[in-house]
């Protein structure tokens, strides 16, 4: 559960440097490498294996693999695009509460932000189709996932990037955010 403080973060809409989206491409917890299938495959076998208290899957790719290989996420966040192209897969998201919101690229806004946090504390299926791009909504997530959770992003032609939830991982994700400039 993210703390007042955590919350507090998201007060303004946070826009993000060229320089923190470079250092974002470097991966948050474990990258699972290879191809597309065979990471997300392998991403969705650790994950059964570990069984977290909560998965939050980014990612159109990301959750449609999970779900694919067995893994229903909790919580799924996508923009319906994959590198910056329309995503042309299948979400299942029967049973998910579907929540829309909006969020421009390269910025954490703060009713994107309180959605996601929302989102993962509801302990619902719930899939944000987010207008815009979803990418940055992660560390949202992160700060909101309780010790045992797991997030799973996917790393463009890298592979898949599991984040398990934990005070180090949450105080990586507070130094990130708190480079961005707020508005």
């Amino acid at each position: 559960m993210p703390s007042k403080s955590d919350r507090q973060i998201f007060s303004r809409p946070l826009y993000f440097s060229e320089e923190l989206k470079e250092r974002l491409r470097q991966p948050l917890g474990i990258l699972i490498g290879g191809d597309l299938e065979g990471s997300s495959k392998r991403a969705a076998e650790e994950i059964k294996r570990s069984r977290p208290t909560m998965v939050v899957a980014v990612g159109d790719v990301t959750s449609s693999s999970l779900i694919n290989h067995g893994v229903r996420p909790d919580v799924v966040i996508i923009d319906g695009r994959y590198e910056r192209r329309i995503f042309s897969g299948e979400h299942k998201l029967e049973g998910y509460e579907i929540r829309n919101v909006r969020n421009p690229a390269g910025v954490i806004i703060p009713e994107a932000a309180e959605a996601v946090m929302d989102a993962v504390e509801s302990r619902k299926r719930v899939a944000i189709l987010v207008d815009g791009e979803e990418d940055l909504l992660a560390l949202p997530a992160l700060l909101a996932l309780s010790d045992g959770g797991v997030l799973a992003y996917g790393q463009p032609k890298k592979g898949c990037v599991l984040v398990w939830a934990s005070e180090q991982t949450r105080k990586k994700a507070r130094e990130l955010l708190a480079r961005a400039t707020p508005a």
